[in-house]
């Protein structure tokens, strides 16, 4: 059995049908919640069979918002908006399938809230534990291909961080990978082989990479790795010119209208709603500190103009 069949199995026993369980408790707490004793029986058939095709949608949802996929759990921060938002999808959706059936035979209401959260819920705590015992059944496999400095690095920053301890590692040069027997790819199916950032590869090497692709070997960029694993920028490789590709200071189009406009909207409903806390605030302040009520400063702007604000 190949690394890739392995992935899949350990994906579908500990993450698809758990996910299908947790929507299955899901939906028979809210029920329960819902109707009394005497009304359980004669609803269930009809909830049921309603969301039954909202829960396989869902379930794909899931699986296209990466919640499926063993590798993402050393990213908890990106998981977790994963499933905030694929929950706020899925409620939408929900809700649009109530309102079109015919004659509202069902209606959303609490029920669907609280079957969501539910949902939420479940699902946030099983991947919590799924993260604590994956490294101790899935270990992912990772070659670095011309970065035995950086490796040196990551091996540091492993020995600090026991979420990662279900990651090898191993270093190779572009010399060794072209000396390399095609057996030796073939055990390392499924893993994934880091570039080097800004280093062009040679002909050979190219088209060694090219053959082994078939493998299921994935290719990632040691930035984007590095950012991936450890959810912050490697500041050794940053230059002025990666400055440059990646912060933009003028915006192009409708964005700068459309922002100052949303921006005096929310200032304008805050400062209403504060207006009545202004004197008191200015009063605490006169009564504690010696100095103005207004606070001024000058500031640059984000076009580089010098602007005056008050605080």
């Amino acid at each position: 059995m190949n690394l890739n069949e392995k992935r899949r199995i350990f994906n579908f026993f500990l993450l698809v049908i758990p996910t299908g369980v947790i929507f299955f408790i899901g939906f028979l707490l809210t029920m329960q919640w819902k109707y009394a004793s005497d009304e359980l029986a004669q609803k269930w058939n009809d909830h049921l069979s309603f969301f039954i095709p909202i829960f396989l949608l869902w379930l794909v949802l899931y699986y296209g918002f990466g919640l499926l996929n063993l590798w993402t759990f050393t990213q908890f921060c990106k998981r977790f908006s994963s499933l905030c938002l694929v929950t706020v999808v899925n409620f939408i959706l929900a809700v649009l399938a109530f309102y079109l059936q015919p004659e509202l035979l069902l209606t959303p209401r609490r029920f669907l809230l609280v079957l969501t959260l539910l949902i939420f819920l479940g699902s946030l705590m099983w991947q919590f534990l799924i993260r604590k015992i994956s490294p101790l059944l899935v270990r992912h496999r990772i070659l670095l291909l011309d970065l035995e400095t950086e490796s040196i690095e990551i091996k540091k920053e492993l020995q600090k961080n026991d979420r990662l301890s279900g990651i090898q590692f191993t270093t190779i040069t572009s010399l060794e990978l072209q000396q390399k027997p095609e057996s030796f790819f073939k055990t390392w199916e499924g893993c994934i082989l880091v570039l080097p950032q800004s280093s062009t590869l040679s002909q050979p090497v190219l088209e060694i990479l090219s053959n082994i692709h078939s493998y299921g070997i994935s290719f990632l960029k040691f930035d984007e790795f590095y950012e991936d694993l450890f959810r912050r920028i490697d500041t050794s490789h940053l230059s002025k010119l990666w400055f440059l590709e990646n912060i933009q200071r003028t915006r192009k189009g409708f964005y700068p209208t459309i922002k100052r406009l949303i921006d005096f909207c929310f200032g304008l409903m805050i400062a209403l709603v504060l207006v009545i806390t202004f004197p008191v605030v200015a009063i605490l302040i006169k009564l504690t500190s010696r100095g103005p009520i207004f606070f001024k400063q000058p500031r640059l702007s984000t076009n580089g103009k010098s602007i005056l604000i008050y605080k």
